[in-house]
């Protein structure tokens, strides 16, 4: 699809804010597309940290150490990276090098101290061989962790066959409940509606 050419300029978007502000709303979440592509990025964040907490879901291809530095001077206070696997999975997704990028930009929020650093990973027939070597991963580089499931929808519709089959669905839950019982709850997150439908107590509430 064509780009869209006539985008939210940054007063369209500080209105949008003190609107959402003025609500109630105490967090927002910057994410895509790709919210890095805004050359007004760091004004937007350090506009909206003023009012109200600030996360944002990159895929950490353009993060390098000044730009993470200026978003957490900006008040950034969460980011969630995407990781699609390890180096071999993750580069035939995005394009050669975009594995080290993310690990790049991990590290580097996590030097300028942004408190909260993730790493995502949209879980796939794709990828799924490698759910347990990326949370590692994320755990050895003392970052957090949530899975999400891929789902064939918009872009994404032609991919039918990537999606996860029930099995799969199933022991990538299990395996994480054991994760969360080692790690902890806080550090390891994940889209848990398998796992619900096991538990009697949960299942009655619903």
């Amino acid at each position: 699809k064509e780009p869209i050419h006539d985008p939210l300029n940054t007063k369209d978007v500080c209105d949008i804010i003190d609107n959402i502000y003025e609500a109630g709303t105490e967090i927002v979440m910057f994410a895509g597309g790709e919210p890095t592509l805004r050359e007004d990025l760091v004004d937007i964040v350090r506009y909206t940290s003023t009012r109200m907490s600030v996360a944002m879901n990159t895929n950490g291809y353009l993060l390098d150490g000044k730009y993470c530095s200026e978003l957490a001077a900006a008040g950034l206070s969460q980011v969630k990276v995407s990781v699609d696997g390890m180096e071999k999975n993750h580069d035939w997704n995005r394009g050669e090098g975009s594995f080290k990028r993310v690990i790049d930009a991990v590290n580097n929020f996590k030097r300028v101290g942004v408190p909260k650093v993730m790493m995502i990973m949209t879980l796939s027939s794709v990828n799924y061989d490698e759910l347990e070597t990326v949370l590692e991963l994320s755990m050895s580089m003392g970052v957090d962790f949530t899975m999400v499931e891929f789902l064939p929808l918009g872009k994404a519709a032609e991919r039918k066959e990537w999606a996860l089959t029930k099995d799969q669905i199933k022991r990538a839950q299990r395996y994480l409940v054991q994760a969360q019982k080692r790690y902890g709850l806080q550090r390891v997150t994940f889209e848990n509606r398998y796992v619900v439908s096991e538990d009697e107590h949960c299942k009655g509430v619903c």
